[in-house]
């Protein structure tokens, strides 16, 4: 891994462009760190002083709210490119209980690397917008662009007193234009805080006997900080590969499971309310990867196999032994809130992510159900040209991302509409293993197909968060953001442009474009041919009108 020696300046800006008169639309934050940026790849301390949208840089002492914290460079990604994105960890509550733009709603956030990925700028925000819904399983982050300037005393020595642990912030507004970053989008992370998940806090020492807690999961890289889950049923998860799903809140720690190794390996015996988790997983895992009787996990990694839909199972693992047989689908959807896996479906095939299903793919528990979501990182989806060239079957308007050309359930595979290439397949050529089996399994529900049904009429048809105009006034709202000038200077977006990839706003608009257009396509798209593909995996027909 190349690790920079942070803040990297590839067209570095003038002096004359952040004069103390200077002011933005957007928050101006600046992250105080003594020592060389390249620490920041390890959590160091800092200090964060923002200051307010419309005020002077030169106003930064006096008018600046600060906070302390600890921070450092994150992304498996990511972490190597130019502009990186970071994890903050507030030290407590921030002045007047706001942070960057947002309400305090708990101390971890992402200051996500605007443009890195998504030239747009507005990918990311887009995709947390359309996720929210009614209720708090529809929870997504929320997200305030703001200005980032790295203030390090490796380029600035005179702008910290050791002695003291003081700042100079008169000497830092001085020199902002050393230290400018660009514009950067700051995200609530992920977690079980009563104003984001709001789950129920996990008790390691008195563990339920009928219920294992509120927990939240992920299917991503392995990591040391979380307990894998896979373990708990060879072989590997099938349509995962390399990733795994890992258990996010609680993490290993809060076992007392530290072994350093990623993913952990876990103490035998492994702790009684881990264990718990480790077989309510197993339990709902079993039912999502049906291969037989008995034989739980397939190894297959064409799961399902040719005649999934007719599959039965004769014993409820998570209920008492015998009863009488079920679809798979069916008895799985006991045990899974259809609506949010529904919502999480539609959203996940709008976006036709290549990281979509199995990587940074969240998963909750609350009480006896499991949800999808929240979404994240989808800064490479939604036709991004950008990233992955327009031959790239990723970034057409057709196609279900959810089915690989041999899988069985399509028999009849949608037809083309739309192609500019008739010979290109409707399914997934690329990575015809991307999608875990339980999308599969609830697929052959008629009760799950109804959900997606509904969502998307209620969504899309009827003017809901996936129609095309209101995704269009949210998006001219989000773009006046971070393209307004102030006092003749020139906008967040255009100086974030110039200073990385010396672009233009003529070409911004351009990338928009793109984005707009492929939006209305997959759109229409999916539309035009949902129906068939959920007649195709469960026999559901849209109830008449």
């Amino acid at each position: 891994m190349s690790e920079h020696a942070l803040p990297l300046q590839p067209t570095p800006p003038a002096a004359t462009e952040f004069p103390a008169t200077f002011t933005s639309p957007l928050p101006l934050v600046f992250v105080l760190f003594d020592g060389d940026g390249k620490k920041l790849y390890a959590e160091q301390p800092v200090a964060i002083v923002t200051l307010a949208p419309g005020k002077a840089l030169g106003d930064l002492a006096s008018a600046g709210v600060s906070s302390t914290a600890k921070m450092h460079v994150r992304g498996e990604a990511t972490r190597d490119d130019a502009k990186v994105q970071y994890a903050v960890h507030l030290d407590g509550k921030p002045a007047g209980e706001t942070f960057v733009g947002l309400d305090y709603t708990g101390k971890h956030w992402v200051f996500n690397d605007a443009g890195a990925v998504d030239f747009t700028y507005l990918r990311n925000p887009m995709a947390f917008h359309m996720q929210r819904g009614p209720g708090d399983h529809y929870w997504a982050p929320h997200s305030a662009y703001f200005e980032l300037f790295l203030c390090t005393t490796a380029l600035c020595p005179g702008i910290y007193d050791k002695s003291t642990g003081a700042w100079d912030l008169g000497a830092v507004a001085t020199d902002a234009y050393r230290f400018y970053q660009g514009l950067y989008i700051n995200l609530e992370k992920v977690g079980g805080q009563k104003a984001r998940l709001d789950l129920g806090k996990y008790d390691k020492k008195h563990p339920h006997d009928d219920d294992v807690g509120d927990l939240i999961l992920q299917a991503n890289h392995v990591d040391s900080k979380y307990v894998s889950l896979n373990g708990t049923m060879p072989p590997t998860l099938p349509a995962l590969g390399a990733n795994q799903v890992v258990l996010c809140e609680p993490k290993a720690d809060h076992f007392g499971i530290d072994s350093g190794d990623a993913p952990p390996t876990l103490p035998a015996p492994v702790p009684p309310s881990l264990q718990q988790i480790l077989d309510w997983w197993s339990n709902w895992a079993t039912l999502s990867a049906y291969d037989g009787p008995g034989s739980g996990w397939s190894g297959n990694p064409q799961c399902p196999p040719s005649g999934y839909a007719d599959a039965t199972r004769m014993v409820d693992p998570f209920g008492p032994s015998g009863g009488s047989p079920q679809t798979l689908g069916t008895l799985l959807a006991q045990y899974t809130d259809l609506p949010s896996f529904a919502r999480y479906l539609l959203l996940a095939e709008i976006a036709k992510d290549p990281d979509g299903y199995h990587r940074s793919t969240y998963m909750f528990k609350k009480g006896d159900q499991l949800y999808a979501g929240p979404l994240w990182d989808k800064n490479k989806s939604y036709g991004n040209t950008q990233n992955y060239g327009s031959d790239y079957w990723y970034v057409e308007s057709y196609g279900w991302t959810l089915f690989g050309s041999d899988n069985p359930l399509v028999q009849n595979p949608p037809a083309k509409t739309g192609s500019p290439d008739p010979s290109k397949d409707p399914t997934n050529p690329l990575n015809p293993a991307q999608v875990p089996c339980w999308w599969w399994v609830l697929l052959t529900s008629k009760a799950f197909c109804a959900e997606v049904w509904k969502v998307w009429q209620t969504e899309y048809a009827t003017g809901g968060a996936f129609n095309d105009t209101n995704l269009t006034a949210y998006l001219t709202t989000q773009k006046t953001l971070i393209t307004t000038t102030t006092r003749g200077e020139s906008s967040p977006a255009a100086r974030d442009l110039t200073l990385w990839r010396n672009d233009t706003v003529a070409n911004w608009k351009g990338y928009v474009s793109d984005l707009e257009t492929y939006l209305s396509a997959r759109l229409r798209w999916i539309d035009s041919n949902l129906a068939a593909m959920l007649a195709d995996t469960s026999g559901f027909a849209p109830p008449k009108t």
